[in-house]
């Protein structure tokens, strides 16, 4: 694993900390899709975990990593 894999694994863990954050106070479905402000913030975090995952990735450690959906 290289120093870009590393940096882009620490920023993903930062992303999946900012959910579980914005999602403290949420108790339920319902609770969770009528507060846009949370809905968007997930969303977007989930979506830079995606974008960091595809193209920050290196080939090398998606390859080590197949076994993560």
């Amino acid at each position: 694993m290289n120093d870009r894999d590393i940096k882009s694994i620490s920023r993903i863990i930062v992303h999946i900390e900012n959910i579980v954050e914005y999602m403290k106070p949420i108790r339920s479905l319902n609770d969770f899709n009528q507060n846009n402000l949370i809905v968007d913030a997930v969303v977007f975090n989930l979506s830079q975990i995606g974008e960091i995952s595809k193209f920050r990735a290196s080939s090398r450690f998606k390859e080590m990593s197949k076994h993560i959906p």
